[in-house]
């Protein structure tokens, strides 16, 4: 099955069912909905094609010889589409010897009538009568279909009975290119403001424009008629309005002051979007009685987001009263410039409002997040441990590493009851008397080859993502929280870096980077660390290592390790010193703990109460990630991806700057 650009469009939902396998994409229906729908929408696409389990594929139609036509003068880009998609299943149907049907599916009836019967083995039918003929008990997509179908009928008939406009018609997108290039039009990112959604967005400036448009700060957009029906994400263009019509920030300077404008900013309307960021959005259905007040159609219902910078949504549903207590999933088909708001359809039901599944579901679709089980495929390619068959390190990585377990005390500071503990330090007094600090850290990539199923998964997942009550892993726990966890008492591969630093002054006189062997002797959390710092030993009986020990083991053990965190102490405090005389800026931040009941009901917010160690352990890694980075920089320095972070937004200060200027004081936030 080949479905045409239209229908990977507005259909990709039913397309991600797992039933339905073995779908060609062609190239041009992928880059219509890259244009066309968004990062976000695009991103589900591919993480479709990733997912060996659909058994998809990408056919690049446009770069294959006997594929590739170009567009005819006058031909519009939606008939260039369809007339791409079809000759390419032309090609697949007799590059397969005219063996295997092709079955394209498209919304455009002139195509269905036109290709329909011309190539015999290549049928070209709707989506749903698709579904009709194969799938005929696939009830779940067979309703969305229908919810699909409805939504654009109805959207059809409203556009045809409307006659005012409520925005101004977007730029085509040959105009919008042509004013960028000129300089007439500004491109950037809308980002609508949280506190004064109705109100208050801002462009942020994108490639040349942030630099040929000459503006030091993002353009203010005044207003939802402004924004001519662009959301929050959207890339746009943007029209500079005259500066005697240019608008300041809404700020206000006390509770009982009111808001004002600041000191005005460049300010501009959209003329055009040239990518949009529509995504499946959690709702929640109006009361009984705003559904009536919103007039004699109860079908078509606004429904409120649960991201407060998207619009209200219009769908049509009978289900209305039978939701109001649940989070529904809904998808933005379209915007007409004669709708106040946004048209869209109900995609499923997360679950009731309040109840712990149903608010967690709504977090995950909120942020993309897919949580779906590691497959079968991907779980054959971890490594095994078990009583009866025990991992241990290989004799080929035990000549090409190098062996720290019997020359390094290493040992993880990690908050208590932590599983994946990827990260570890060492520090020792040298034969010159100089010392030596190592960082080690779990040696992942050894057991993720490049291009396995797990590394693609991993990819799509990008981090393991922690909630109050759960976590979600971007690896298997086999890797997570045991074989790539620097656990004590057990040999790990590490990647390290270990620096010898001057006994006195601490500066760093040579580094070492490389693979490893560990073998970590404490797995100690923050507040035992602590402790020990303070000179309090009975910690001790805390810690499980020293449980086993006689006392006089016992004793050198101790001082063993209380030498080494006040030596990491002390060495991380210089570094800090050095790092802030550079200028180096500091993020003070609350970390809350949230205790849960039996029933995973809130019981207690507890604010983390900050600790040296955890500016030590912070201090050790932004050291080891500093010269990485400066190793990469000098091996590849055409090729090094770095972070750098920009100067902050001026006009966010603005707000701070009028306060501070209300008590007679001038503040230079530059």
């Amino acid at each position: 099955m080949i479905p045409d650009w239209k229908v990977v469009q507005d259909y990709l939902e039913i397309l991600e069912f797992p039933e339905l396998k073995g779908i060609i994409f062609m190239q041009t229906a992928c880059q219509a909905v890259q244009h066309q729908r968004g990062r976000r929408q695009y991103n589900k696409l591919r993480n479709l094609l990733k997912d060996a389990r659909h058994d998809c594929v990408l056919f690049a139609n446009e770069f294959q010889q006997s594929c590739y036509l170009p567009r005819e003068r006058g031909e519009s880009m939606e008939k260039w589409q369809s007339r791409s998609i079809y000759n390419a299943a032309t090609w697949y149907y007799h590059h397969c010897q005219d063996r295997m049907p092709i079955v394209m599916v498209t919304e455009d009836e002139e195509a269905i009538q036109q290709y329909g019967s011309e190539t015999e083995g290549v049928f070209v039918i709707s989506f749903k009568s698709y579904l009709d003929n194969f799938w005929p008990d696939l009830k779940a997509a067979h309703e969305l279909c229908e919810s699909i179908l409805q939504s654009r009928r109805e959207r059809e008939n409203e556009s045809q009975e409307s006659h005012g406009k409520e925005y101004p018609e977007h730029l085509p997108l040959e105009v919008l290119e042509a004013g960028i290039k000129s300089g007439r039009y500004i491109q950037g990112t809308l980002s609508v403001n949280k506190h004064r959604a109705q109100i208050e967005a801002f462009v942020r400036l994108q490639g040349a424009s942030s630099k040929d448009s000459g503006l030091v700060s993002d353009i203010l957009i005044h207003g939802m008629k402004a924004r001519n029906r662009s959301i929050h994400g959207d890339v746009v263009v943007v029209e500079l309005l005259p500066k005697n019509e240019w608008k300041g920030r809404t700020t206000a300077l006390g509770e009982n002051d009111g808001e004002f404008p600041s000191e005005p900013m460049p300010t501009g309307r959209v003329v055009g979007i040239l990518q949009k960021n529509w995504r499946d959005y959690v709702v929640t259905f109006p009361s009984k009685e705003e559904v009536q007040s919103q007039g004699k159609n109860a079908r078509k219902i606004l429904v409120i987001p649960w991201d407060y910078r998207i619009p209200k949504i219009r769908i049509s549903t009978q289900q209305a009263e039978a939701l109001q207590d649940f989070r529904v999933v809904v998808r933005i088909d379209s915007w007409e410039s004669t709708s106040m708001y946004p048209s869209g359809h109900f995609v499923h039901v997360l679950g009731r409002i309040g109840d712990l599944e149903g608010e967690i579901a709504t977090i995950l679709v909120e942020n993309s997040i897919s949580v779906v089980p590691f497959s079968e495929a991907q779980m054959c390619e971890m490594p095994v441990n078990t009583t009866e068959n025990p991992w241990k390190v290989s004799s080929e990585e035990e000549r090409e590493r190098k062996d720290l377990r019997k020359t390094h005390l290493v040992f993880s500071i990690d908050p208590r009851g932590c599983e994946d503990v990827d990260d570890a330090f060492s520090v020792r007094a040298l034969d010159n008397g100089n010392l030596e600090l190592g960082v080690h850290i779990a040696d992942v990539t050894h057991f993720v080859a490049s291009h396995s199923y797990i590394d693609i998964e991993a990819r799509t997942r990008a981090t393991t993502y922690y909630l109050a009550d759960r976590r979600y892993d971007m690896l298997p726990s086999i890797l997570s929280a045991d074989v790539c966890s620097l656990l004590g008492g057990v040999d790990r591969y590490a990647v390290s870096i270990m620096w010898e630093l001057d006994k006195t002054s601490y500066e760093i006189k040579e580094v070492w980077y490389g693979r490893t062997i560990i073998r970590s002797a404490y797995k100690l959390f923050y507040e035992a660390a602590q402790e020990l710092l303070d000179g309090n030993v009975d910690i001790v009986d805390d810690i499980p290592e020293f449980r086993d020990l006689d006392e006089k083991s016992r004793q050198a053990k101790l001082e063993e390790l209380l030498w080494a965190i006040r030596k990491l102490t002390d060495i991380a405090r210089h570094v800090r010193a050095k790092r802030y005389q550079c200028g180096a800026l500091e993020l003070e931040g609350v970390e809350v703990c949230i205790q849960l009941d039996e029933k995973k009901n809130i019981h207690d917010l507890i604010p983390k109460q900050p600790l040296e160690v955890h500016e030590t352990v912070a201090e050790c890694m932004i050291l080891a990630n500093h010269w990485v980075a400066k190793k990469i920089w000098e091996s590849f320095p055409h090729q090094a991806l770095l972070r750098r972070h920009p100067p902050p937004h001026q006009e966010f200060f603005s707000e701070l700057r009028e306060c501070a200027k209300a008590k007679g004081f001038f503040i230079d936030t530059r």
